[in-house]
């Protein structure tokens, strides 16, 4: 049976991991913007629990935003993303089935954003996104999952900012999530910043205009539909969450150019295995694992 607090953290990430981009207004909030970014990622071999063999992961990601004011006090972007992994599971034994439950999988997100500032102080966040996650052979429209989110927040400063709220995220083969949504952005000082990014929170501190450091930690969960024909559940789902920590560096060359490198480790992974009448049919954990990461990105 699935343990209560494992189901806590698993529902909370998969709700922001749909929820987290509705962060407070970028500085150039007033202009319009277009950026695409690419994400690589490997996380190195860990092992399972209960001698059900190891796993390593490779994901690539691809995304882009488009968004810009509308009028004197609202916001509103739309975004795209989508990644492709490469689960190399080794000696996978689970309920006496020896045939990995993938081995390529795939998830796209299609999302907007929308924010209007009441006043100086208050404003609100909302959006919504639909999205899909399917295994190699697997059916695109059988993994499709939508969430929501909205919050009211309030700039306490020039410096520090704080929204409250709250949504949901259908899963697949599960019940719908409903879950608070918190976002926060904290200027410590003309070096460091402290805020909510996607899944979590990271530190930066800037060390010139062009170099800057972080230390992060958060969350990722990524829900894939099976295909009819998999062995450990045929037409099921397999839910992959992880909770990485890691130190990186921002390198900004030039215009609107990002590069960044980071590395860690994956603190905490639970896979979970459901049959399609919406059973659960196993959980399983890693042992922590190492990884590396990339991002490139340009906003014109």
């Amino acid at each position: 049976m699935p343990h209560p607090r494992r189901r806590v953290v698993a529902t909370t990430l998969s709700l922001l991991a749909a929820a987290g981009a509705a962060s407070a207004q970028p500085a150039d909030a007033q202009q319009w913007t277009f950026e695409i970014g690419a994400s690589p990622s490997f996380t190195f071999e860990a092992d399972m629990d209960d001698n059900a063999g190891s796993v390593s992961v490779f994901r690539t990601g691809l995304d882009a935003d488009f968004g810009g004011p509308v009028g004197d006090r609202a916001r509103l972007s739309f975004g795209i993303s989508g990644d492709i992994a490469n689960y190399d599971f080794q000696d996978f034994d689970v309920r006496g089935v020896t045939e990995e439950p993938l081995d390529t999988a795939y998830q796209t997100v299609f999302s907007t954003l929308f924010s209007y500032s009441f006043d100086d102080q208050w404003y609100t966040l909302v959006r919504g996104s639909v999205g899909s996650g399917w295994a190699e052979d697997a059916d695109f429209g059988e993994g499709v999952f939508g969430s929501a989110a909205a919050g009211l927040g309030y700039r306490f400063s020039e410096n520090f900012s704080l929204a409250l709220g709250g949504g949901f995220i259908t899963r697949l083969e599960d019940n719908v999530a409903f879950l608070p949504l918190v976002v926060v952005t904290w200027n410590i000082n003309d070096r460091l910043t402290l805020a909510t990014t996607g899944v979590g929170l990271t530190l930066t501190a800037k060390l010139d205009d062009q170099w800057s450091v972080y230390l992060r930690g958060g969350g990722e969960f990524h829900q894939y539909r099976l295909d009819d024909d998999a062995a450990v559940a045929p037409g099921g789902v397999l839910n992959d969450l992880r909770i990485p920590i890691g130190v990186g560096f921002t390198w900004k060359p030039a215009g609107g150019l990002s590069l960044s490198l980071e590395g860690g480790a994956v603190v905490y992974q639970q896979f979970e295995i459901r049959d399609d009448d919406e059973r659960e049919l196993d959980e399983i954990e890693t042992d922590p694992a190492a990884y590396v990461a990339g991002r490139v990105t340009y906003r014109f």
